[in-house]
């Protein structure tokens, strides 16, 4: 997989197409520098870095942003159970990951069948330097953090309890409003956002969703 570099800085703006290697390089040196990193869920992922340099008049300074945008070339994959597990353990293997002569990669005890490790590679999600170290790229680490945190939206009505007071239909959540409610919700249990309009109720998945994926590439 390659990504579109945008890089804007002073006014100006270049463009680039880099490989996810250089990528994913690019994301750990913005962390090492503390600049903010930011994914959205289309796997488009901005680093911001402001810094103060010298003006032109001595004793001067100035602050200057630098703003680095990389947009993949294909859409995000959405990853099987099997898949997700798959990257895991290459993961938690720290450098240990090999791509052998049968196609199959190895991680310390455990073996992903060449078949398996084929759509993995070809699907961007890992890639294999030159001396077979297998790693999990950029693409990967959106995947897992969105296999994690699967967000969709469910409309409901309220209803009636014995005292009058009304209940979410799902959660049983006292309503403060009657009517129409849609709820947004993720796999992680973590979002439960009780709204009067489904594009609210999007956005509020959709935040939580590019929060998490931003999470991800923080810690990675």
């Amino acid at each position: 997989m390659t990504y579109t570099q945008t890089v804007t800085r002073d006014g100006e703006t270049t463009t680039a197409t880099i490989s996810d290697t250089a990528a994913l390089a690019l994301v750990h040196r913005a962390n090492r520098l503390s600049a903010q990193v930011t994914a959205t869920k289309d796997g488009t992922v901005t680093l911001t870095r402001t810094r103060l340099v010298f003006a032109d008049t001595d004793g001067e300074t100035r602050e200057t942003t630098t703003v680095i945008t990389l947009t993949p070339d294909i859409k995000p994959t959405r990853l099987t159970d099997t898949q997700y597990g798959d990257l895991g353990r290459i993961r938690r293997g720290t450098g240990t990951a090999r791509l052998a002569e049968d196609g199959s990669i190895r991680v310390r005890l455990s073996r992903i069948p060449p078949a398996a490790a084929k759509r993995l590679l070809d699907r961007g999600l890992v890639a294999a330097d030159a001396d077979a170290t297998v790693q999990v790229t950029l693409a990967g680490l959106l995947a897992m953090a969105a296999h994690q945190h699967k967000v969709w939206t469910v409309g409901v009505s309220e209803t009636v309890g014995g005292d009058f007071t009304r209940y979410h239909t799902l959660t049983g959540v006292r309503l403060e409003r009657t009517g129409y409610f849609v709820t947004a919700y993720c796999t992680c249990h973590r979002l439960a956002s009780h709204q009067t309009e489904r594009a609210t109720a999007r956005r509020a998945a959709r935040t939580h969703l590019e929060g998490e994926l931003t999470a991800a590439l923080i810690g990675a």
